[in-house]
């Protein structure tokens, strides 16, 4: 009898050699979490879980066509919570289950040994009342245990993939060999196309081999029939390892199930099995790394007579040292709605740069100061136009405040900034943009720009000179000054101080067409046009 320790222990590694039948190892699972994930876990203990710590739905995914040198990783990411999984054409989904717990303590002491007996019995069920025969994929699940520190965004987390030990062992009878050593190129495109075909639920099918050589490829619910009809069959599942020796750890359970149903025929303890993975290489499907085992089935006596205990289940994630126990992940930074405000913008910003514009230097555009002379029409949708580009260093200037006609015009402003005499708007310019982006770093200044052919007082004179002292600082502070004030006069000063410390100074009119029409014409009533002009 192959020894009950040897099969319950999972690894990522080889197994050490052994002298006599070498047992089937299987690749468990490793965790992977997208950072959405605990964002999405975050919103729904504060607006839907509160202190409810029942287990709730959710789901996961694998992939069977992982680079060669990944780890045979589940995915749960910000659509783990929504009703139906998204996979696409290499990934199958996995059925999964999440408790929160209230209190670290509670989620240190909870019974793992509770937990995992109770999906052992649920697994055993489904594949004892024959509803994985019909659909595969439900033996494919995780438990997923969590508790959330919402104060300092530090989440701790220990996973669950259940797998059942059973039958007593599963042994290799030759090598593993890749699967076009196994079939033909004819045989292995049939499969290929099938796979393509199935639904998701469908992660295992089978082929029934004739006496002739001819081959079927069927759903894994008519094995019964199969075995009725005493034709060689080989077990084919989609495989998220790309191990060369071991497959992945979904296969277990759909062996554990394989062997169920047949346990009561001799003649089907040895089995052909089918580890399919895929990937795609230059445009083109490929399948060469997919395996397949010979192996033989060991029961024990009771398992061939009927067992009607229920077998024990493994599958608890070890830490990255290689010990069983919980994980945990420090999020505080990347969790505050300002970081994710900035990562966000930059992940776009990135977007940008890597599908429209690869030569963009992303950096250099975001070092750059801008002084935008002009909180009016113009100097709103400038500011807004350079945030969308990543520009967060602005400066406004303005001498008027805002009036009950500009908000319709002028996009940073609102009704409420028109309110007691109006706010001023190189303030209220200041306090839109860092409403629409905390992470810009704005400063505003009032000031009325002296401007040629305009007298000034005696009395004025001090308050001009410091008007002056201050244009020039803010010009010299900044790379890129835009002059979008309403007259050419309030543009001359600055236009002469940018031009003295070479600075690049732009001028943008904004112009456009009307067209006022009449109920049941087809002419225009009026029409007012404006050529677009733009100078540099």
């Amino acid at each position: 009898m192959i020894s009950k320790q040897i099969l319950m222990e999972s690894t990522h590694t080889a197994p050490p050699e052994v002298r006599g039948p070498r047992v089937l190892q299987f690749e468990l699972f490793s965790s992977c979490i997208d950072s959405g994930f605990w964002s999405a876990l975050t919103r729904k203990k504060l607006d839907v879980y509160g202190l409810d710590e029942t287990a709730k739905s959710i789901h996961g995914y694998y992939s069977i066509g992982s680079a060669a040198f990944l780890p045979c990783f589940m995915n749960v990411d910000h659509a783990s919570f929504e009703a139906t999984p998204s996979t696409d054409s290499h990934t199958y989904p996995l059925h999964g289950k999440l408790q929160n717990f209230n209190t670290i303590e509670k989620f240190r002491d909870s019974d793992k040994q509770l937990i995992t007996d109770g999906e052992a019995n649920e697994l055993w069920n489904l594949i004892m009342s024959g509803e994985a025969l019909v659909n595969p994929s439900l033996l494919s699940r995780f438990t997923l245990l969590s508790f959330v520190d919402l104060k300092k965004y530090i989440y701790s987390y220990w996973f669950l993939f259940p797998a059942l030990v059973y039958p007593d062992a599963l042994v290799h009878e030759t090598e593993p060999r890749p699967i076009q050593e196994a079939f033909t190129g004819e045989e292995i495109s049939h499969i290929t196309n099938f796979v393509a075909k199935l639904p998701k639920e469908q992660n295992a099918f089978l082929i029934a081999h004739d006496a002739d050589g001819a081959m079927e490829i069927l759903l894994i619910r008519d094995l019964p029939l199969i075995v009725k009809d005493n034709r060689k069959v080989t077990l084919c599942v989609c495989d998220p390892s790309v191990r060369a020796d071991n497959p992945g750890w979904t296969v277990r359970n759909v062996l554990a199930m394989f062997a169920y149903h047949v346990r009561s025929s001799p003649e089907y303890r040895r089995v052909q099995l089918v580890c399919f993975r895929q990937r795609f290489r230059d445009g083109l499907r490929d399948v060469s790394h997919s395996l397949v085992l010979d192996l033989r089935i060991v029961f024990t006596p009771n398992q061939t007579m009927g067992q009607t205990l229920i077998p024990k289940a493994v599958g608890w994630e070890r830490t990255e040292k290689g010990k069983l126990g919980s994980r945990h992940v420090n999020l505080s930074a990347q969790m505050d709605p300002k970081k994710l405000a900035e990562q966000a913008v930059d992940l776009n910003l990135k977007l940008m740069r890597w599908r429209l514009v690869p030569e963009l230097d992303l950096p250099l555009i975001q070092r750059t100061k801008c002084l935008i002379l002009g909180s009016g029409t113009l100097g709103c949708n400038v500011a807004r136009c350079l945030m969308g580009w990543g520009i967060f260093d602005l400066t406004f200037v303005d001498n008027s405040v805002v009036s009950f006609s500009n908000p319709v015009r002028q996009s940073l402003f609102s009704f409420s900034d028109c309110l007691d005499g109006g706010k001023e708007k190189s303030i209220a310019a200041v306090e839109a943009v860092q409403r629409i982006f905390p992470g810009v770093c704005a400063t505003a200044h009032q000031m009325n720009i002296p401007m040629p052919g305009h007298p000034i007082s005696e009395s004025m004179r001090g308050k001009v000179d410091e008007t002056i002292t201050l244009l020039e600082a803010l010009i010299e502070k900044n790379d890129v000054v835009f002059l979008l004030m309403d007259t050419r006069e309030s543009r001359w000063l600055p236009t002469l101080i940018g031009a003295s410390k070479r600075k690049v100074c732009k001028i943008n009119y904004f112009l456009f067409e009307i067209s006022i029409w009449a109920s049941g014409t087809d002419k225009p009533v009026t029409s007012i046009s404006i050529s677009l002009r733009r100078s540099l």
